[in-house]
């Protein structure tokens, strides 16, 4: 395994290769406003899917296209750096991977936190590794990326610590958990969770049954992976499949059950007393 790490190091924690540390320094320092909506996720946890819906719900003429990719409507921190976001004009919509205590903070704020279950998250990011054109993981099969997740060497780190961060800051007074899985059970009512949730613009638009429709069927998977290049640059090998399944319990297809069973000992262990403790209890059983 030894060589297949991909990430830098930056101030203690991993980023990957190729990231900029300067602008990871600086768009940890960045001002933020009352109107400022930031996106904080793993990846692969529904960051492009929840940015589409909140580019929707909060700007007039949002129209993702090659030219003005969706990473454009909203750039990410630790990528674009502080000087980029500081030309940005608000309200600001901004993603970020960074762990909770990296993320820039305000009273007043809006932070919306997705979580997925571990195992597709793991299977999603291997598709995705595998499809880079930096080629990082070409040589990479499937059950050697497991070990790399485990090990907490993809990308910004250990899923699980990532996570438990987070999940200390779940009940402040401008942060909404959103659960992936609940999403594709009940997209209307994650989207109206959304609207709610940011209030203003947004909150009409879900008050209104036809509008409300138009973002909910704009943002189904099948609307989704129609014209792929309109979310981010060309750095695929297959622009089409960024947005793959999104499937829950895709992870079966893969796995063997001493991994399953691997996943499910270090979820309990780190979970254990959280409000996560219980999460996801159909989604990763081994049992069909």
């Amino acid at each position: 395994m030894e060589g297949y790490g991909v990430q830098i190091q930056v101030d203690g924690k991993p980023f990957p290769v190729g990231f900029d540390a300067e602008k990871i320094k600086s768009g940890k320092k960045i001002q933020t406003y009352t109107d400022d909506v930031i996106i904080g996720t793993y990846p692969k946890c529904g960051t492009t899917w929840v940015r589409h819906i909140i580019c929707q719900l909060m700007i007039e003429d949002y129209k993702p296209r090659a030219g003005k990719e969706l990473f454009v409507y909203t750039p990410t921190i630790e990528v674009v750096g502080k000087e980029a976001i500081d030309r940005m004009s608000r309200p600001r919509i901004l993603k970020s991977h960074m762990t909770y205590g990296d993320i820039p903070k305000s009273f007043e704020a809006k932070y919306v936190f997705v979580v997925r279950n571990p195992k597709d998250v793991l299977v999603s990011a291997y598709h995705m590794a595998k499809n880079m054109k930096a080629g990082s993981y070409d040589e990479l099969d499937f059950d050697m990326f497991f070990e790399l997740f485990m090990r907490g060497k993809y990308a910004v780190g250990c899923y699980f610590d990532y996570h438990k961060e987070w999940l200390c800051h779940l009940n402040d007074h401008n942060s909404l958990l959103l659960k992936y899985e609940d999403m594709v059970a009940d997209l209307k009512d994650g989207v109206e969770q959304i609207g709610k949730f940011l209030g203003g613009r947004a909150a009409e638009i879900t008050r209104d049954s036809e509008r409300l429709v138009e973002v909910v069927e704009a943002s189904t998977f099948n609307s989704m992976k129609e014209d792929q290049g309109r979310w981010m640059q060309d750095m695929f090998k297959d622009q089409q499949q960024f947005v793959r399944k999104g499937t829950p319990r895709d992870w079966k297809n893969y796995f063997t059950q001493e991994q399953s069973d691997r996943v499910d000992e270090k979820f309990k262990a780190t979970f254990k007393d959280t409000i996560a403790e219980n999460w996801w209890q159909e989604e990763m059983k081994w049992e069909d």
